[in-house]
């Protein structure tokens, strides 16, 4: 059973692992730093809630990596939506969640290439950026870093005992109860983006779908799947028009699914 405390630990775990697997990883890692977009998470001098059109791309790269990694069979279909590296460029000043999520993107589109298949080349590249990810988290503050690779080691656990990556990539965030500084941070950064307007209640519930192991909005799975699809492959001028346009795109989805 793999147990780790730091990056250079997980990375040596990564050789022979199949992209799918490394990519589901590097996913869970990256969610797991969201609630650090919080302007409670930022160094003192520095701690402002960052502005919707920083949170919109890591939230982007976060649903196309969770579209890749729960639903292989539409790699194909998936794969159109990639962002890419002028994308991640326009977010200003990208921290830990920022580096993480768009390393999650990147190791996601190496499963995709792999066609499910054990090949070295792109697990080689998928593990370069579960790497960049890791290192993300081996400067987390306090407490949370030790809770934060404790889950890691968990889910890796689950891999080498057989569980499919894409099984693993719709379970509950947390294996157990999520950390209270965790549950504060969430709290805090919903609060901000509650109050931005916008519609960025879709990401709200979301991302909570993500914590608790549900489906999107709580739909029926088939519809849940038809909505991460289209997050994972709008095209970049779609996602560059202003965050309330975007959300209330999805917004509506969500309603038309619903049958409202």
């Amino acid at each position: 059973m793999a147990r780790f405390s730091n990056s250079d630990e997980f990375e040596a775990w990564l050789p022979g692992k199949s992209a799918n697997s490394i990519a589901v990883i590097t996913l869970r890692l990256a969610l797991r730093l969201v609630p650090l977009l919080s302007g409670a998470a930022q160094p003192a001098a520095e701690r402002r809630p960052h502005a919707p059109s920083y949170i919109l791309p890591v939230m982007r790269a976060n649903a196309f990596a969770f579209a890749a990694a729960h639903y292989p069979a539409k790699a194909t279909e998936i794969r159109a939506g990639n962002v890419g590296n002028a994308e991640y460029a326009a977010v200003k000043t990208p921290r830990l969640p920022a580096i993480a999520a768009f390393s999650a993107l990147f190791a996601a589109d190496a499963a995709i290439g792999s066609n499910g298949a054990n090949d070295r080349a792109n697990s080689a590249y998928a593990g370069v950026y579960a790497g960049r990810a890791a290192r993300a988290t081996d400067r987390v503050d306090g407490l949370l870093k030790a809770e934060f690779w404790r889950q890691l080691s968990d889910d890796t656990t689950a891999l080498d005992q057989g569980a499919a990556p894409a099984t693993l990539a719709g379970t509950a965030l947390w294996n157990g109860d999520i950390p209270a500084g965790v549950t504060d941070l969430w709290g805090e950064l919903a609060g901000q983006l509650g109050g931005f307007g916008q519609d960025w209640t879709v990401w709200i519930n979301w991302f909570e779908a993500r914590l608790a192991g549900r489906t999107t909005a709580a739909l029926e799975a088939d519809q849940a799947e038809m909505i991460d699809i289209r997050l994972a492959t709008r095209n970049g001028s779609w996602w560059q028009r202003d965050p309330g346009v975007v959300n209330g795109d999805i917004r509506d989805w969500i309603d038309e699914a619903r049958g409202q």
